[in-house]
């Protein structure tokens, strides 16, 4: 087999491990919700969520910027995300004053991901143990090359804000009002002076 041989056959078979990966995540997730008495949460949400968790205390047009969302779409989200206790804005303590409003994942967020995690780990140790010793081995010798393809793929882990000891879930925040000058809609603090971003 030809260098190029080979490297097309891996592209196919990474191929095919990314199509089912995705349709897994989607079954994980519904599961990993259900548990949680969470109704499904559309695209766009899980899309806000994954920038929040990378990059707290992110504003709209940042949270915009980096999923490859309108603001619009992410106002929506965060409204959503708010009433649902899976986002909260980050303290006024902890911002600069005048600074326009930032929002990271809450502790029932960080939990909503955590069970997915778990999840998606069952289902993961399920299918290995459909494969041969032989196979698992080589799986386990390729844990490096593994690792570093998803980072090339783009990969970060949840930022050490949420590492360590789970802080207590709070109660859904937000009142789901209008969206402030620099995008921010309705937290906690619905004072905020919502200044431009």
């Amino acid at each position: 087999m030809t260098p190029h041989d080979a490297e097309r056959h891996l592209i196919e078979a990474l191929g095919d491990l990314a199509e089912i990966i995705d349709t897994a995540n989607n079954r994980v997730r519904t599961e990993a919700e259900a548990r949680l008495d969470q109704t499904p949460v559309p695209a766009s949400e899980v899309a806000v969520m994954g920038v929040v968790l990378h990059q707290p205390d992110s504003t709209v047009p940042t949270i915009a910027r980096t999923g490859d969302l309108s603001v619009a779409t992410v106002q929506q989200a965060v409204r959503s995300l708010l009433r649902r206790g899976m986002l909260e804005a980050t303290p006024a303590a902890e911002r600069p004053s005048g600074a326009p409003v930032t929002y990271r994942a809450s502790a029932f967020g960080v939990s909503v991901r955590d069970e997915a995690r778990q999840t998606g780990a069952k289902h993961l140790r399920y299918a290995l143990s459909g494969i041969s010793p032989h196979d698992q081995a080589q799986l386990s010798q390729a844990r490096e090359a593994i690792a570093a393809l998803a980072a090339a793929l783009g990969y970060q882990p949840v930022h050490d804000l949420y590492r360590g000891a789970r802080r207590e879930a709070g109660t859904p925040a937000g009142d789901g009002g209008a969206a402030g000058t620099d995008g921010s809609v309705g937290s906690r603090e619905p004072t905020d002076p919502g200044v431009s971003a």
